[in-house]
């Protein structure tokens, strides 16, 4: 039986290839729109929650990856870190500081592509244009003014052509082979970007003393997050945009974005001619230089190759030949250059396969010619998303007509056996983690004396049992760290009698992916430290964990490669339901497991999302995946519930498209000059901004009160949220200023406080402003024009200040229902509020209005119009129901 699904939300059926009623992907919208920048408002990878969540993680859990003193140039004159030689500790401090800035600042740019993709399926196009264009193809951030990898080549620092004596980059970035430098708009975009570059209130702990804020690090272009970022996201969404890929013009963003990569994507092509050889057709990772520095896992990674950057970069390529497709024959010899870099690619990724999995990657020495697979532990390297995408891409008859009959779905079965989270009996499981899962299988017999240590019995090859990683996965699960632990290794049995005579405590290590697991440890754990129990005997096992990963985001992709595999293998029934039915228990455990209802960044009402993974766990690719709400797992969410493969820019669960064939025997002359880049799209206003305008153009300075206005620490007008519980929800809120659960400013009071000057044109960007009270302050001039195009305003409060002008036309307010202008300077027409159907209270009592509108009807609960020089004639009512007299 599947999981039960959430209830109590609009449920729809997918297609044939599930058998699945899920809850609308609706529900996943408020995330999507407010897991977002302040500033830019582009979309963030993360949202924090629980708040604390990186100040908690155990140590045990922290990146431990430094043994001796390293060189940082900028702690040159630190006394805690002398001659710039930092010691582990405070490395290690810095790495998980960096790790926390990354996460809850940053945007990962593949993230970026799969929340355009849904908010493009949620019908969410004007978000999406304007990250497309504003950040993307702009270039740019709140901050950083350059995201592109476009620094000129110097030399390679891995073989030694160049060095960078002050860490400021001074070798450039170099693409390839060849090692070319690139132009801004071909070049690739950094993997991460931010809004900010330096974080306010920040101390660099490498050199405490020196007082250095934390500032933005991470400068890796990668080439499967571009190819998600500027050729998936942006096509898929100009696709929906202009109604399919036929209607896409050469001129548009999304167009500009994919055709300015192709040169990047050219230059890192590996030199390898000879189509035989491995490593053909392959683009690198990345770019030289990019991670070179102090304690990198990769430092040579402009000679390595991803196979699932591959698979990521042939999707994007074949969506851009759909769209090229389309064009006219002046764009042949682009369309040519794309077929040839898709062309290697296939070739390249069917070599990729060593019979049993897709191998993670491998590496290209430039200078001997030698292609080099990789190896983890002796072995292949296995990641599930290269088996998971590539296969979704390559297609199960491309595999198959060359390893095999079902060879593709023999593929399915060793994924889940090497990496399933939650097996069952039947072979399914409920998940997929990273990469195989390698645990030493463990046995216990009955024990007595249950005293505070821990003796581990390990049957088989304990080898590969790391006693370090085991404890800190221990103590996390626990609580804090056990006192002793003891390892005894049995190669051929249970523990001997004299083993069963050593221990304290004999361990059973199950693999399950229960909850239950966990609470059952700690009963274990209680049971060991309670007085008196140290006689107690344990007859049969006591269950405990190492902890199986579950990752949503990897997980979805093998609910959408199931989903291809079902709908165009051509295998038999019987094997298209088994696959279909491990899809959606899948997706029926991930409703159970990872699904996440919590507050989103600065707001405080909760909202649906998945989580990156169930736990904290190290990705052995370089990364750790974190029990946070995440954009790619919610984004992947709503694209698996709309029946929507991200990976085909159609949507279709498909690996091709209906696309003609180019013939490039003759490609033809380059194609058209792109045209000239367009001016820089201006980020949308932020609150801040917004109210940093009224407080400049109002005499902010001599107001009565203005707590937090302009604040360094209090740089969200909203405040900080509150903790739970408390009566409102934040605290720290500027002055006047009230925002509702999302983080929305919805009202805003500052009466009697002062103001002077004007109201400036930009409040009118405050779309979700609800209350606009300014009464008895010295404001002059006109209001803004455009005030009518706040819908949101319920309430507007002028009155007893010096404003003067034309009041505009009110009607488009449909939810205003007060509305005070009383004894200003307002002259000409009083404005027209015959399309404010909620409104009750009507007052612009001695003003200098001169005219009404002659047909309308003053029929309000409270209303003055008196006071003012009318001219006649005005409607009967505004007489005798707003006191109204006119000459």
């Amino acid at each position: 039986m599947l999981p039960a699904l959430t209830v109590g939300v609009a449920m729809a059926v997918l297609p044939s290839f599930s058998n699945l009623e899920v809850p609308s992907p609706s529900r996943f919208a408020p995330f999507l729109k407010y897991n977002i920048a302040t500033d830019s408002k582009m979309p963030l990878s993360f949202s924090q929650w629980p708040r604390d969540y990186y100040d908690t993680i155990p140590d045990g859990l922290q990146t431990k990856s430094f043994t001796g003193d390293t060189y940082v140039y900028s702690c040159l004159t630190s006394s805690v870190s002398p001659k710039g030689m930092v010691n582990a500790t405070l490395m290690d401090a810095y790495t998980l500081q960096t790790e926390k800035y990354l996460a809850i600042l940053g945007l990962d740019i593949y993230d970026g592509a799969l929340w355009s993709i849904a908010s493009s399926i949620l019908q969410n196009g004007e978000a999406v244009q304007n990250y497309n264009g504003a950040i993307l193809l702009d270039s740019r951030t709140f901050q950083l003014q350059d995201i592109r990898a476009d620094k000129a080549c110097v030399g390679d620092m891995y073989s030694g052509q160049c060095t960078d004596p002050t860490q400021a980059g001074a070798c450039g970035l170099c693409y390839g082979d060849e090692m070319k430098s690139i132009d801004k708009k071909n070049a690739l975009l950094f993997r991460l970007i931010a809004d900010y570059w330096a974080i306010q209130g920040t101390v660099d702990p490498r050199c405490p003393d020196l007082n250095h804020l934390w500032t933005w690090n991470d400068y890796k272009p990668i080439l499967g997050e571009n190819a998600w970022a500027l050729m998936i996201g942006p096509l898929t969404a100009a696709t929906k945009r202009y109604g399919g890929p036929q209607n896409v013009p050469a001129t548009c963003t999304e167009f500009q974005l994919a055709e300015n990569v192709i040169p990047a994507l050219e230059s890192l092509r590996t030199s390898v001619t000879d189509e035989t050889k491995p490593g053909y057709g392959a683009i690198y990772y990345s770019v030289n230089n990019a991670f070179f520095y102090a304690g990198s896992t990769n430092p040579d990674a402009g000679a390595t190759v991803s196979v699932e950057n591959q698979a990521s970069t042939l999707a994007a390529l074949r969506a851009f030949d759909h769209i090229l497709s389309f064009q006219p024959d002046s764009y042949k010899s682009l369309r040519c250059r794309v077929a040839r870099l898709i062309s290697g690619l296939e070739t390249f990724l069917l070599s990729a396969y060593n019979g049993k999995f897709f191998r993670q990657g491998g590496a290209y020495n430039r200078t001997t010619g030698v292609w080099t697979w990789a190896q983890v532990q002796g072995q292949p390297g296995f990641a599930v998303d290269c088996q998971t995408w590539v296969a979704s891409v390559l297609g199960s008859k491309a595999i198959d007509s060359k390893y095999g009959e079902n060879e593709t779905y023999k593929l399915w079965q060793t994924m889940k056996s090497m990496a399933g989270y939650g097996k069952q009996q039947n072979g399914t499981v409920k998940g997929l983690g990273y990469t195989s899962v390698d645990v030493a299988q463990f046995v216990a017999n009955s024990t007595t004396d249950a005293g505070p240590s821990i003796v581990v019995t390990i049957l088989g090859d304990s080898s590969n049992f790391n006693k370090s990683d085991f404890t800190a996965k221990v103590s996390y699960i626990i609580g804090e760290s056990p006192s002793f632990i003891q390892v005894l290794n049995s190669t051929s049995g249970p523990p001997t009698s004299s083993q069963q005579q050593t221990t304290s405590v004999t361990f059973v290590i199950l693999r399950q992916g229960d909850a239950t697991a966990f609470t059952e440890t700690k009963k274990f754990y209680t049971m060991m430290n309670t007085k008196g129990s140290q006689q107690k005997t344990y007859l049969g096992a006591v269950t405990c964990i190492i902890p199986e990963v579950f990752s949503g985001e990897w997980t979805f992709g093998a609910i959408n490669w199931a989903r291809v595999m079902a709908n165009e293998s051509g295998y038999s029934k019987t094997i298209i339901d088994s696959i279909i039915s491990d899809a959606d228990f899948m997706r029926s455990s991930i409703e159970q497991e990872l699904m996440l209802s919590t507050p989103v960044q600065s707001g405080f009402n909760t909202h649906p999302s998945v989580a990156y993974a169930n736990l904290r766990y190290y990705i052995p690719f370089g990364w750790w995946a974190n029990p946070l709400p995440s954009m790619a797992s919610t984004s992947w969410a709503v694209a698996v519930d709309s029946s929507f493969n991200p990976l085909n820019i159609l949507g279709r669960y498909s690996s091709n498209y209906p696309s003609a064939s180019v013939d490039c025997t003759n490609p033809g002359p380059p194609s058209p000059t792109a045209p000239p880049a367009p001016a820089p799209v201006p980020f949308p206003q932020s609150t801040h901004e917004i109210l940093s305008d009224l407080y400049k153009s109002a005499g902010g300075d001599g107001w009565f009160s203005a707590n937090n206005w302009m604040s360094n620490v209090y740089y969200n007008p909203c405040g900080t949220p509150a903790l739970p519980g408390s009566q409102f929800p934040y605290e720290n809120s500027w002055d006047g200023v009230t925002c509702d659960g999302d983080g929305n400013l919805i009202s805003l009071v500052l009466n009697n406080n002062n103001l002077t000057g004007f109201i400036p044109e930009s409040l009118v960007n405050l779309h979700n402003l609800q209350v606009l009270s300014l009464e008895e302050n010295n404001l002059s001039g006109n209001i803004p024009t455009t005030i009518n195009t706040m819908t949101s305003l319920t309430k507007i409060q002028l009155s007893s200040n010096k404003l003067s002008g034309v009041l505009p036309p009110l009607s488009p307010l449909t939810n205003l229902k007060y509305f005070w202008a009383t004894g200003n300077q307002f002259s000409g027409l009083a404005p027209d509020v015959s399309g404010c159907k909620a409104l009750v209270v009507y007052n612009v009592n001695n003003n200098m209005l001169t005219s009404i509108t002659g047909d309308e009807v003053f029929n309000y609960e409270n209303c003055d119009l008196s006071g003012n020089p009318f001219k006649c004639p005005i409607p009967p009512t505004a007489k005798t129901n707003c006191y109204a007299t006119c000459t």
